[in-house]
C-alpha cells in the first residue's frame, strides 16, 4: 500500500539516530540536499558547510536523499562530479494564536470533515490557507504566498504554526568517491537558481489538486506512527527539537515555544519535516532500491490520479578513475639500463665462446692441471706446491688443451706447454711439435675435433 510505504520511509527517517539525521546521506546512501540560507546571494555558488551540518547548526531540506541512477557500483577508485537541480518548499513560520488566524471557507475546502471548535480538545490540524480563491490563485503569474497552518491541538489553549510557503530551486554540485563511488556521494557546492517563475508558485505535483493536497497533509501526523492520547507525535517532537522523537514525550502546546527560536530552529526543522514527508509520498515503493547503475527513462512518481509525471532529470558530469603508477629515479633507471645492457653483451659473448670453444670447460686454476704432467716438463717445480705457488713458478709459460694421442680411435685430452721456440709442421689433420729443450722425444699433437671422442 502507498500509505504503508510512505509511513515506512517517513518514520524510519525520524527514528534514525541524530548522527544519521545529520549525515550527508540518508539511510539508503542517497545524498541529501542542504537548505539554502536566506542571507546568501541568489545565483552565487557557495561551498556546503559540512561541519555546520554535522553539528546541527545547518539543516537539510529533507531527510530523504536525491535518487541517482547511472553510477558504477564497483569498488574501484572512482570519483564522480556532477550537478543536480532540485527544489524544496521553504517554510518561514511564526507562532500565532488560533483565534487570531482567519481560516475562512478556503481553508476547509476539500477537507473530508470541516473542523469546529468543539473538535479541538484532542486532534490535529494541518492545511493550506489561501488568501484568495484557489482558482484565482492558480491563474496568477505572481500569486500571493500560500500558508501552511500546523496545529497540534490540546485543550482550549490553541496555538498554531503559520508558515509561508515558497519554492526554492537549488543547483547542487555532487561529489562521489573515492570508494565505493556510488555510495559515498555528498553535496559539495550550491547555488540558488532563478527559473523565471515566482517562488510563491509551488511544484505542479503539489498544486494539481488542492483537495488531494489537503488530504495528504491530513495524513502527515499519522505517517510518523499512531500516537497515544496525551502523547506528542514524533513529528511534533522533531519540530520542537527533541533529540529522540519517539521517546513518548507528553503533548505540549506550541505556545510553550520561544518565539525567538523560529528563524533559527523551528522553521528549519519544520521545513525538513514537511519536505521529508512530501518526498516520501512521491515514490514510496522505489526509493529504497538505492542507487542503480542503469538509467531508467520511464521513472515516474507513484502513478495515481494525484501525482503522475516523470520526475527524474538527466545531468552531465565527469568520472575520474585512478590507476596506480610508479615513479622511479632517473639515476637508478639509467644504472639499471646500463647494467642490463652490459649483462646482455656478456651473455652474447658467452654464447659466441660456447660456439668457438671445442674442449670441455675447465674450472679452477689451470696451473693445477700441470702437476705431474709429462707434457709440461718443468724439473724445478715440485709437485707439492699449491695452485697459487705453482702459478708463480710457471711464470709466463703458455698452455694449450690438445689431443696427445691423435693416432688412436679415442683421443686423450691433456694440457700441454707451448714451447716459445717451437717449430710447427702442419700436416693434413695433425700438427707435429718438436722442442729439443723441452721434449726428449717427438710428441704428435692434434687439434680438437667436435666429432671425435675424447677421454
Amino acid at each position: 500500500m502507498t500509505r504503508g510505504s510512505t509511513t515506512a520511509l517517513y518514520s524510519s527517517s525520524l527514528v534514525s539516530s541524530l548522527e544519521q539525521k545529520r549525515s550527508p546521506r540518508d539511510l539508503w546512501e542517497l545524498p541529501k540536499i542542504p537548505q539554502w540560507k536566506s542571507d546568501r546571494v541568489v545565483g552565487k555558488a557557495y561551498l556546503v558547510d559540512q561541519e555546520a551540518l554535522k553539528n546541527g547548526s545547518h539543516h537539510y531540506a529533507s531527510l530523504l536523499g536525491t535518487k541517482l541512477r547511472g553510477l558504477s557500483l564497483s569498488e574501484g577508485i572512482t570519483r564522480y562530479k556532477f550537478t543536480v537541480q532540485t527544489s524544496y518548499i521553504d517554510l518561514q513560520c511564526s507562532l500565532e494564536k488560533a483565534s487570531d488566524l482567519e481560516f475562512g471557507d478556503y481553508f476547509f475546502q476539500g477537507m473530508p470533515t470541516p473542523y469546529t471548535p468543539s473538535q479541538y480538545t484532542f486532534g490535529y490540524v494541518a492545511g493550506i490557507r489561501t488568501p484568495i480563491s484557489w482558482k484565482e490563485w492558480k491563474i496568477l503569474d505572481d500569486p500571493p504566498p500560500l500558508q501552511l497552518v500546523y496545529m497540534p491541538v490540546l485543550g482550549s489553549d490553541l496555538a498554531a504554526l503559520n508558515c509561508t510557503m515558497q519554492t526554492v530551486w537549488i543547483e547542487t554540485e555532487i561529489h562521489c568517491g573515492p570508494s565505493p563511488a556510488a555510495r559515498s556521494c555528498y553535496a559539495y557546492r550550491q547555488r540558488r537558481m532563478e527559473i523565471g517563475t515566482s517562488s510563491n508558485r509551488l511544484p505542479r505535483l503539489m498544486i494539481k489538486s488542492l483537495g488531494a493536497l489537503r488530504q495528504v497533509l491530513a495524513y502527515w501526523r499519522e505517517a510518523s506512527g499512531v500516537s497515544s492520547v496525551n502523547k506528542a507525535s514524533a513529528t511534533d517532537n522533531y519540530i520542537r527539537g527533541e533529540l529522540h522523537p519517539y521517546a513518548g514525550q507528553n503533548s505540549k502546546t506550541l505556545s510553550d515555544l520561544d518565539p525567538e527560536m523560529f528563524s533559527a530552529g523551528v522553521s528549519r526543522r519544520m521545513t525538513t519535516a514537511f519536505n521529508t514527508f512530501w518526498d516520501a509520498t512521491l515514490d514510496p515503493l522505489r526509493h529504497t532500491d538505492m542507487i542503480s547503475s542503469t538509467l531508467d527513462g520511464n521513472s515516474t512518481a507513484y502513478e495515481d490520479e494525484f501525482n503522475a509525471q516523470p520526475f527524474m532529470n538527466s545531468t552531465l558530469g565527469t568520472m575520474t578513475v585512478e590507476h596506480e603508477v610508479y615513479h622511479a629515479s632517473p639515476l637508478w633507471v639509467a644504472i639499471l639500463l646500463t647494467t642490463t645492457l652490459f649483462l646482455q653483451i656478456l651473455a652474447i659473448l658467452g654464447l659466441v665462446l660456447e660456439v668457438l670453444i671445442v674442449g670441455p670447460e675447465i674450472l679452477g686454476y689451470a696451473s693445477s692441471l700441470t702437476r705431474d704432467s709429462p707434457y709440461v716438463p718443468r724439473s724445478n717445480i715440485g709437485s707439492a706446491l699449491g695452485g697459487p705457488e705453482r702459478a708463480r713458478a710457471l711464470g709466463d709459460i703458455r698452455l694449450q688443451l690438445v689431443d696427445v694421442r691423435p693416432n688412436e680411435d679415442i683421443g686423450y685430452l691433456a694440457v700441454c706447454a707451448v714451447p716459445p721456440k717451437a717449430v710447427d709442421e702442419i700436416t693434413e689433420g695433425s700438427t707435429e711439435t718438436r722442442d729439443a729443450e723441452i721434449v726428449s722425444e717427438q710428441v704428435f699433437l692434434r687439434k680438437l675435433d667436435s666429432k671425435r671422442l675424447y677421454r
